[in-house]
């Protein structure tokens, strides 16, 4: 779990000027050589799970933590780690911070754009959870235009309890929220009583830290949550037998409440070596039955998730790098060395297996890092971080970017577009932006 919070840094708040990537005008310009790729790229609608109260797989990234994508029917939402929410809209093609107070500052948590973590979209209202005093227990609705904060209920299963560790992103999936506290994972109707809530799995154990703080451990850390039809899963870091851990996917089966280990991370003698060897795969995707999972050095791999069956789809030439998934495509981030932080190009995979375009990303050569947002409209949305500054505080080494651009990369051609943006925020604190 380590190396993937190592490019994952500063993927942080955002204020858009967006030009489209997978609209109809763009499509029109595709020489002939590019139309069919683009047809299979560019459609509407990259996720199945569309219904508004179903789980949004592709804005659920297995290796973007921080900054919460949602998407509505118009358009787009993140929250940054300033706990701001910023919207960017389809039609107009414009994005601003998701407050429209007058004269607001969007400094404070007055402002409308103010919300915390855990931003999601459900049946046309968003969701977060609250730190304002409830240890993000409090889940919270507000309208689509920033207005109209609510509180929809309190999750606070045991006042006593550690609702920080084993955090987990909880998700809101056919009326039912999950979510982690005190390392074990519930299920509760939307607007219910925390009283009504079940626990699915996981047991709890507790721990002195060195500062005399009481936490709930269990065998399992690191979870996430994913959903797919009737069955939700999860996939966790569990502690083996010999004190090493091992990522396994559990499901969830809503109808008869049921939890079974579906899958689990193969051994080196199925699949052979790969930078995380018997520890993690780096990047993984669920959809009808199937896990989709990337090797660094090792290739794209499918399981089927009721015989176990695991099939190699593609060798995969980037030596190191992370996968990026859509229901239509998967994009493999190639990385220029180990430490994972400089993206060389993006190779664009359909899941018959077939490499469909190569983009190089030459122009970023000896800068400091990219990270990956969302996939949709045939695009692949992902920041640059120009520069970068090092130094010491309080005996802990830090990197932080001193530019930033966020960028769109049309997976059907080798089109990148600087999507310029400046964020009234991080003005304030020196940041520039990056050409």
């Amino acid at each position: 779990m380590a190396k993937r919070i190592l490019t994952i840094l500063f993927a942080a708040t955002l204020v858009l000027s967006l030009t489209a990537c997978g609209s109809s005008s763009n499509n029109d310009n595709a020489n002939t050589e590019t139309s069919e790729a683009a047809n299979l790229l560019s459609a509407g609608n990259e996720d199945s799970s569309s219904s508004g109260t179903d789980f949004q797989k592709n804005m659920a990234q297995t290796q973007v933590s921080f900054t919460y994508p949602c998407e509505s029917g118009e358009g787009y939402y993140f929250v940054g780690s300033n706990g701001y929410v910023y919207y960017i809209d389809k039609a107009t093609e414009s994005a601003t911070i998701l407050c429209g107070k007058p004269e607001c500052s969007h400094d404070d948590e007055d402002c409308n754009a103010y919300a915390g973590s855990a931003l999601t979209y459900y049946d046309g209202k968003l969701y977060y959870f609250s730190d304002i005093g409830s240890s993000w227990t409090q889940l919270y609705s507000m309208n689509l235009d920033g207005t109209d904060h609510t509180l929809v209920q309190t999750l606070d299963i045991d006042s006593a309890g550690d609702s920080y560790v084993g955090y987990a992103k909880p998700i809101i999936h056919r009326g039912m929220v999950y979510f982690l506290y005190s390392a074990v994972l519930y299920a509760v109707p939307l607007g219910a009583e925390a009283s009504e809530a079940k626990a699915i799995f996981g047991e709890t154990t507790e721990a002195e830290t060195s500062g005399g703080a009481v936490i709930s451990l269990g065998n399992e850390q690191d979870y996430t949550l994913w959903a797919d039809g009737d069955t939700v899963y999860f996939m966790t870091n569990v502690q083996q037998t010999d004190g090493t851990w091992k990522d396994a996917l559990f499901a969830y089966d809503m109808q008869t409440e049921e939890v079974t280990q579906v899958w689990e991370v193969p051994e080196k003698s199925e699949v052979g070596e790969w930078d995380t060897t018997a520890v993690e795969v780096n990047g993984w995707y669920v959809s009808d039955g199937y896990i989709y999972f990337y090797l660094s050095g090792g290739g794209l791999w499918r399981s089927e998730l009721s015989s176990g069956t695991t099939e190699k789809i593609a060798d995969v030439s980037a030596s190191h790098g992370y996968a990026y998934f859509s229901d239509n495509c998967i994009v493999i981030a190639e990385s220029a060395a180990e430490d994972y932080v400089l993206w060389k190009s993006l190779l664009v995979y359909d899941y018959s297996g077939e490499l469909r375009n190569e983009i190089p990303l030459d122009s970023f050569e000896d800068t400091y890092s990219e990270e990956d947002l969302f996939i949709s409209d045939g695009c692949l949305y992902f920041f640059w971080n120009g520069s970068v500054t090092s130094g010491t505080e309080n005996g802990i080494g830090f990197s932080s970017p001193t530019s930033y651009a966020l960028y769109a990369a049309s997976l059907a051609s080798d089109e990148l577009t600087n999507l310029h943006w400046t964020d009234v925020y991080y003005d304030s604190i020196g940041w520039t932006a990056a050409e």
